[in-house]
């Protein structure tokens, strides 16, 4: 039972190739199995943690690396968002923004402490969240109707984990918000 956790992340890893190898493919069913995917992924990032929590085995480790799980998720994502719409290449300059400031916070984390990012902040997780589902519209029906609120939840996010990486003296992950740090 101890190890469910780490299956869980693991099957969200190999999901990050699978979804983008069917849109490669593109049969008949290719999108709905693919927003069915992504929907599996997002429900295996929930219950990882509240699985690990309840067995009492969610370590920095397992946390580092469902955060960086969670990265390499998203990117299978939106490369198969790209695969399916060339309506994506319209975004393109909001994409590499959001991959700049994501590399920017990595690197700032690491020059900082010599770890990597970890806050799992409320943001952070209304941005993924919110990823997921616009990603799922894309995906499903081609729909960018979320998209620029997506976008604004993402800048709101990086402000946030840059306010929590001034003000943070010591590494710790787990920052639900800048307004949560305690004020030592």
């Amino acid at each position: 039972m101890k190890s469910v956790p780490i299956l869980l992340i693991g099957f969200r890893f190999l999901l990050s190739f699978i979804i983008p190898l069917i849109g490669f493919v593109n049969f008949e069913y290719a999108r709905a199995i693919m927003v069915i995917l992504v929907v599996l992924g997002l429900l295996s990032d929930m219950f990882d943690g509240i699985i690990a929590r309840g067995l009492n085995v969610s370590t920095d480790w397992l946390r580092k690396m469902d955060s960086n799980v969670d990265i390499v998720f998203a990117i299978g994502v939106l490369v198969s968002c790209f695969i399916l719409n060339e309506e994506m290449f319209n975004y393109l300059p909001q994409f590499l923004v959001v991959l700049v400031l994501e590399l920017t916070t990595y690197l700032s984390f690491w020059i900082k402490f010599r770890k990597q990012p970890s806050n799992h902040s409320y943001l952070t997780k209304c941005f993924g969240l919110l990823l997921f589902i616009t990603s799922g519209m894309i995906i499903g029906w081609a729909n960018f109707t979320l998209f620029p609120i997506l976008f604004v939840v993402a800048m709101l996010s990086y402000l946030d984990g840059f306010a929590i990486l001034i003000y943070l003296k010591k590494y710790r992950i787990d920052n639900k918000s800048v307004f949560h740090l305690n004020k030592k």
